[in-house]
Formats: structure tokens, sequence, C-alpha cells
């Protein structure tokens, strides 16, 4: 699977033969300033994000036919930021130090387990999650214009 568009505001979701990169399915377009971020698949779903200019969303998509499922637990209003990682069998959903949402949550249904540690909520972009730890930028200082660079532990309810 892969993201394209056409430049101009309009982009989607491709399958692509793994062996020969040929062409197979798209999904329907999706409108918004950047093509849709794949955050990864859990148990047949393909969790999507997608920045619109104003605000951004997210979504899950289903693997066997591409088209957008319902998601009703999924919080519908996020920042152009808003990414959905889906690691270890947890989705977690932030969005870019905002307070909410910032969760993770079950990957099959996308309704939250726990918030992410307030440290990382009042901080700024999650750039990765691995190992056990979330690495995260914390508030901007005149030392640290971009914020320093901050870890903490993935809460245990979260696994």
């Amino acid at each position: 699977l892969l993201s394209a568009g056409d430049g101009r505001g309009r982009g989607w979701i491709q399958e692509r033969n793994a062996t020969t990169g040929a062409f197979e399915r798209s999904s329907g377009n999706y409108a918004g300033v950047s093509l849709p971020r794949l955050g990864g698949t859990f148990s047949g779903r393909l969790w999507v994000t997608e920045a619109t200019g104003m605000m951004g969303y997210v979504q899950a998509v289903s693997l066997r036919t591409l088209r957008r499922l319902r998601t009703p637990a999924v919080p519908r209003q996020a920042s152009n930021g808003v990414t959905a990682r889906v690691l270890d069998s947890t989705l977690f959903i932030s969005d870019g130090g905002l307070t909410s949402p910032n969760y993770c949550g079950s990957p099959r249904t996308g309704v939250s387990r726990t918030e992410l540690p307030l440290s990382v909520r009042e901080g700024g972009f999650v750039f990765d999650i691995a190992g056990g730890w979330i690495f995260y930028s914390g508030r901007r200082t005149r030392q640290a214009p971009q914020g320093p660079l901050l870890a903490t532990r993935v809460p245990a309810s979260c696994r």
C-alpha cells in the first residue's frame, strides 16, 4: 500500500503488486493539503490521518476493499498534525502538543485505553514510539526553540 496524489489537494491510497509495482486498486479520494498518512495495520484495518488545511482527522480503512470504515470511537476533530500509529497491537493517536486527542487505544475500534502521559499531551510532536518509550518534543524555550527532545515510558495500560 502507498499514499499517492495529484499535487493539487487530492490524494488516495493505492495497492500495488509487491513484486512488479503494477497498480491493483485505489481508495476513494481524500481532499486535503497533503497526502493521506498511513499509520499501520491491524486485523484487516489500515489507520490513516489526513490534514485538510484547517483541521485533521483519523480514519480506519478496510484492507480488503480500501473503503473507509465507521470508527465512531475516534475523535472527529484534530489539528493538521494528528498522527495515528499501530505498534505492538496498540493504536497511538497524538496531536502535535494539543491536549486532545492524545491516547493509546484499540487498533480494532479506536476506543481509548488511556491518555498518553501529561508531559506528552502538553509537549509537542511525538517523533517515535519504540522499545516501550515515547520520544517527543517538549515545550519550546528560548534555549530550545523547537523544544527539547524528551522521552517517557509508554503507560502499562496501553498494552
